[in-house]
């Protein structure tokens, strides 16, 4: 009788902790939740239930790029006109409300290299893109000469790097991360006007012989650009979030160029021989204020408490002509197929 007692005393006393973790434990989810949601109007922003999500998806990008000279001496007018083999990568993601990492794995080997990551907060956020590849081929034209001089893999390097920062005037309502990562429930649709400011850098590098001949010597060609815009984006939400739609447009000024080319400049010396170097000179556009801009979708589908899928797609868009007659437009495109489980 005196054991019965004692072992269930014992067991009430486990109740009592248990019962006391778990309220501790719930209260602490409870107050950090709280949180989270601290800022957005609730009836338009939610959490989901299971604050981790775990995600694999397929990446793709790809540049497609221009570049048009004139009056190129021997050769006239000058065209090439490159695309990117289809780069593709494998990511492996954790979020947990905001935060979220992730790693990639390259399995079609068109890019060299290609780095991506962004944080979006509540009223304000950063985005990071870098694409690198050896992969671009294509035509390049000429108008006094007959055929065209085929641009092969390898032959031509483009790297292009994107820093993006962004403030949402609507982030009580309007939440931007719920495109990247699904950290975040848009319960009601909701839109936002975006204020965006930008850093664009892309670089076209040659060293084949004929390509730097045809374009009057020049061997490399850098374009560096300040931007700022004004763009809006909204959410669709259907069934309180289960689908969400998303679509936004972000024209943006150039306010600042940085244009530079590098010349392959080769001179035969008084012994006979040839002496080769570079030269690096800055060009200037032909008009102080052009337009560039970023546009972005994505749909995402709740499937119960635990599972998401996703598709998302961006597009950079770079461009600049000079008073020399130098015109470069190269676009940049990523899209993503995502699998999420929560818990």
């Amino acid at each position: 009788m005196l054991m019965t007692m004692c072992f269930s005393l014992s067991a009430q006393s486990e109740q009592k902790n248990e019962n006391f973790i778990s309220k501790t434990v719930k209260a602490l989810k409870k107050h950090f939740d709280e949180g989270v949601l601290q800022g957005f109007d609730t009836t338009y922003i939610g959490i989901p239930k299971h604050p981790f999500l775990g995600c694999i998806s397929a990446n793709f990008a790809g540049i497609t790029s221009t570049v048009i000279g004139t009056s190129v001496p021997t050769y006239g007018d000058v065209n090439i006109n490159m695309k990117s083999s289809l780069a593709a990568q494998t990511k492996f993601n954790l979020s947990y409300q905001g935060t979220s990492v992730g790693y990639s794995i390259d399995f079609l080997h068109g890019y060299n290299s290609n780095f991506s990551f962004s944080y979006i907060d509540k009223a304000w956020g950063v985005e990071y893109n870098r694409h690198s590849t050896d992969g671009v081929h294509g035509t390049m034209t000429s108008s006094t000469k007959g055929s065209s001089l085929y641009v092969d893999k390898g032959d031509i390097n483009v790297k292009t790097t994107l820093v993006t920062g962004y403030v949402i005037l609507n982030n009580k309502k309007f939440c931007l991360s719920t495109t990247m990562y699904p950290a975040y429930i848009q319960k009601r649709s909701a839109g936002s006007v975006l204020l965006v400011g930008g850093y664009i850098s892309s670089a076209i590098t040659t060293d084949n012989t004929q390509l730097i001949q045809r374009l009057g010597n020049i061997k490399k060609i850098e374009v560096t650009q300040g931007t700022v815009g004004i763009g809006y984006g909204y959410n669709y939400a259907i069934d309180r979030g289960k689908i969400l739609l998303h679509a936004s447009a972000i024209p943006m000024l150039v306010i600042h160029n940085n244009n530079l080319i590098t010349l392959d400049y080769t001179a035969q010396l008084s012994d006979g021989t040839y002496y080769t170097t570079e030269i690096m000179k800055r060009i200037d556009t032909d008009k102080k204020v052009f337009f560039t801009g970023i546009f972005r979708c994505s749909a995402s589908y709740n499937i119960g408490e635990r599972y998401v899928l996703r598709l998302a797609g961006v597009l950079n868009d770079i461009r600049f002509s000079s008073t020399s007659g130098l015109t470069v437009k190269t676009r940049d495109w990523y899209g993503s197929a995502m699998l999420g489980v929560r818990f």
